[in-house]
């Protein structure tokens, strides 16, 4: 894997933490404000913003992502 891939793989990895910590945080909650009971998938305006931080990516992938993300074993 080349050093560009793998800081783009790592970028996309930390943006995912990054937005799954603000959901369960509170920063989502005026749009999202029962996150919790909510399917990962029907997020849209955060993968929205991820879509718009880390372009070029499928709905999975972000969905995936999300659902990895550390902060959603928390």
């Amino acid at each position: 894997m080349s050093k560009k891939h793998q800081a783009a793989r790592e970028a996309f990895t930390t943006t995912a933490d990054l937005l799954m910590r603000e959901v369960t945080t509170g920063k989502w909650d005026q749009i999202i404000p029962l996150w919790s009971s909510i399917p990962v998938e029907e997020w849209d305006a955060v993968i929205q913003e991820f879509s718009l931080r880390c372009p070029d990516r499928t709905k999975s992938e972000y969905v995936d992502a999300l659902r990895r993300s550390q902060w959603n074993n928390r």
